[in-house]
Parts: structure tokens; C-alpha cells; sequence
């Protein structure tokens, strides 16, 4: 939960939403690196508007676990050398900041949000800007909107590849959304490229109004038709959002199920199986553990056809495990995330070290999922043990990140032990990276 200093904030109410694309993935910027302090004094946005939204901040307070295992994420993230590795080290600092953020610790997130030395520091500011929104902090996200639209604007991120600067219109337009300036967000996307128009109708069929059914499903039908990955993709994202919006039409439900059913194969196997998890959380929300126990069943049925690597397939069987267990059936939750524990354990040896412990954490996170904490532990442990193998620090700086990060976000409070060992995990890290 984040939390607002609500004595140095204003209440904005954010219920309009963008009817402009979001297109989501394909963005913005300059990989160039660059601190606050390398902007052109026109980039930069005044000490007082900064301080305004920075004072609107109050990060909550959280088990000291929780801040020990951020500080070591954070540390690992920032350790790695700018030069090669900007990339790398600006996307894990991405990451960890979101993490501060999701734990109610906004103030922290922006310390880390202000250490990222290129265009990612933008789509971070514009994520807590949303967040901020979705608060009800108006000023506060106002102001780091303002952060974000001077970085996108900034001659580096102009000139670089679409995909990042498109990244960081969307972000900056799904904070404006939040802010109910609708106008405003989709002159933010009007640049975005066509190749994610797929999911403008994504975004609308959010918004559906009873009436817009009918041209929606037109819409979507034409984009299957195309065969192309990202146009059926989009199509079949829109048909969930269409089930989400129309679930108690059964007559319109099943039409979409229909379509999804009958079109999911021309994903590969692992969007599909997600799109099956997708409705299982849609039915499960409509209170429907039938119809989601259904769409995972076909899930795992699709996961066992395939053949796959034994770390990709520990991690899918581990991630339906995790959605059989919020759907409510923990006793096959469990089945399935002893299954995907034992084909780890049989197969650890051929599976190359920097893959293993991306392995083992979507199976804590199933166990977390059926409220076994004590075995979580133990894989959250081994994660940290196997991440630490390779003799190079960057994918052991990798691993340290997403672990940390992975329990934060799960809701899992470390024990001395495990913090103690991920400190000295992240005391480590160095030469040769």
C-alpha cells in the first residue's frame, strides 16, 4: 500500500480513463548513460517542483526484513559497473524501485528512482506517478509526470529506439489516465508505433460500454484473422478484457470463449498458457472457481503436450500450481508444486546454472501460494545459494535482485538467516562481472 502525506497533497479525482492506445512494451529511450546531474538545465524540472512532489512521500512501516532485503536488492542492482553494463543495471534498478513502491515505501522508491542512469528513470517516475494517482495525490503525481515528460523529451531519448521511448509514453499516459486527463494521455501515445495498435483496443474494451460489444468483437475477429503473433495476441487480450466487462452475459461469455478456444494455438504455448491463467483469475473474480478450474485445466493440458526445457517447464508447472491455489484449489496447488520441486531437484544437473534459480522461485512463490511459508523458505534459500554460483558478478547480481524482489512482492518476511545470507551474497558481488 503506498502512503501520501496527506497534509502537503491535494485530492484530484481520477476516474476518466484514456481512450488512446497504451501500447505496452515496445518504448522509449536512450541507453546512454545519464545522472540528474547530466540534464540540460531546460530538462530539469524546478528544485520546488521536485520537492513538492517529494514531499507528498511517507513510505509505511514495514518489517525490518522487508527494508533489509530491498537495501541489499538496491545495493546489488547499483553495484554493477555502468560501463558495459547500463542496461542491465538500470533495468534491475527499475525493478527494485517498482518493488519499493508495491511495499508501501514510495519515499525509498524515488531515492532508487533517482540513481537510474538512463530512460528507465523516466518509465519509473511516470509508475510512481501512477501510483501516487491511484492514492488520490494528485500533486504529487502531477509532479513526477512532469519528470517523466522532460526526460522523454530530452534529445537522447528522441533519437533512440521507438521501443523505448514508446515504452515511456505509455507509462507517462497510464499516469495521466489515473489522473483523469484523458486528452492529455492520448496526445502522449499519438507517436506510439502502429505496431502496438493491437493494444489501444485492449485498453478500450476496459472501458466497454454495453452498446460497443458487437464493434469490439468485429475488431477483434479482423486482428485474428491477420495470423500475425501480435495482432492475434492483442485480439485475444481484448476478448479477456471483453469477458471481464460482459461476464454475466452467459450467451456473450461463451462466444468469447469460443474464440479464445479456438484461436490460442496460433500463440505459442507459453502465451497461451498465461491467457489460460488470465481467465482463470476473470472467473475467479466473478466468483466462478468452476469455469477457472476449467481454463487450468486446459492450461496444464497444453503445458504437458509441450516439450520443454526442464527449467522452463519447472516454472510453468510452477506458475499453474500457483494459479490453481488462488482459485481457491490448494490441494491441487500443492500436487502440482510438489511435481514441479521433484522434476527440479531430478533435472538440477542439467540445467545451466544461471537458470536455476529462475527455476526455484516461482515454486516458492507457489508455496507461498498455499500458505506452506516453511518449504518457501527453504526454495527462497536454495535460490540464493544456486544464484550465486557463476563466477560472473552480473547474472549473480541478477538473481540476488530477483530474489529479494520475489519475496517483498509475495508478502514473504525473510528470517535472520536468510536476510544475513543475502547481504553477504550482495557483499560479494564484483570483478569479473
Amino acid at each position: 500500500m503506498l502512503v501520501l502525506n496527506q497534509m502537503s497533497i491535494t485530492h484530484q479525482s481520477s476516474a476518466l480513463a484514456i481512450l488512446a492506445s497504451l501500447a505496452l512494451l515496445y518504448s522509449c529511450s536512450s541507453d546512454k548513460v545519464k545522472s540528474s546531474s547530466d540534464l540540460s538545465a531546460n530538462q530539469v524540472p524546478t528544485k520546488v517542483a521536485a520537492a513538492k512532489s517529494e514531499a507528498a512521500l511517507v513510505d509505511i512501516k514495514v518489517d525490518p526484513g522487508v527494508v533489509v532485503v530491498l537495501e541489499v536488492a538496491q545495493a546489488a542492482a547499483s553495484a554493477l559497473p555502468s560501463v558495459p553494463h547500463i542496461k542491465t543495471k538500470s533495468r534491475l534498478q527499475e525493478v527494485v524501485a517498482l518493488t519499493y513502491i508495491e511495499a508501501g515505501l514510495p519515499l525509498s522508491a524515488l531515492k532508487g528512482i533517482q540513481q537510474i542512469g538512463n530512460w528507465r528513470r523516466g518509465t519509473a517516475l511516470a509508475k510512481l506517478a501512477q501510483a501516487c494517482a491511484k492514492q488520490g495525490s494528485g500533486t504529487a503525481a502531477a509532479g513526477f509526470v512532469q519528470q517523466a515528460r522532460l526526460i522523454l523529451e530530452s534529445s537522447d531519448v528522441q533519437q533512440e529506439q521507438g521501443w523505448r521511448r514508446d515504452s515511456l509514453c505509455i507509462a507517462i499516459a497510464e499516469a495521466q489516465r489515473e489522473l483523469g486527463l484523458p486528452d492529455a494521455a492520448t496526445d502522449t501515445v499519438a507517436s506510439v508505433t502502429d505496431a502496438e495498435s493491437g493494444k489501444v483496443e485492449s485498453l478500450k474494451a476496459k472501458l466497454l460500454r454495453v452498446e460497443d460489444f458487437d464493434s469490439q468483437l468485429k475488431l477483434a475477429d479482423e486482428a485474428i484473422a491477420t495470423d500475425t503473433f501480435d495482432q492475434v495476441s492483442s485480439a485475444l487480450n481484448v476478448c479477456v478484457q471483453l469477458l471481464d466487462r460482459c461476464y454475466a452475459d452467459a450467451a456473450r461469455r461463451e462466444q468469447l470463449l469460443s474464440r479464445i478456444r479456438s484461436s490460442r494455438s496460433k500463440l505459442g504455448r507459453v502465451p497461451a498458457i498465461d491467457l489460460m491463467i488470465q481467465i482463470g483469475d476473470v472467473a475467479v473474480s466473478h466468483g466462478d472457481p468452476a469455469l477457472a478450474a476449467t481454463m487450468l485445466d486446459e492450461g496444464f493440458t497444453m503445458a504437458t503436450q509441450a516439450k520443454w526445457t526442464p527449467e522452463d517447464q519447472v516454472a510453468v508447472q510452477a506458475r499453474l500450481a500457483k494459479a490453481f491455489a488462488r482459485s481457491g484449489d490448494k490441494d491441487r496447488g500443492r500436487t502440482e508444486a510438489d511435481a514441479a520441486l521433484s522434476l527440479f531437484d531430478k533435472s538440477r544437473e542439467s540445467i545451466v546454472d544461471i537458470y536455476r534459480a529462475t527455476a526455484l522461485r516461482p515454486i516458492a512463490e507457489a508455496y507461498l501460494a498455499i500458505d506452506d511459508r516453511k518449504t518457501a523458505a527453504v526454495l527462497y534459500g536454495r535460490a540464493l545459494e544456486d544464484g550465486n554460483i557463476n563466477p560472473n558478478g552480473r547474472p549473480r547480481a541478477e538473481d540476488l535482485v530477483a530474489t529479494c524482489c520475489s519475496m517483498v512482492q509475495q508478502g514473504f518476511i525473510p528470517d535472520e538467516s536468510l536476510r544475513i545470507r543475502a547481504q553477504q551474497i550482495g557483499r560479494g558481488l564484483g570483478n569479473p562481472w
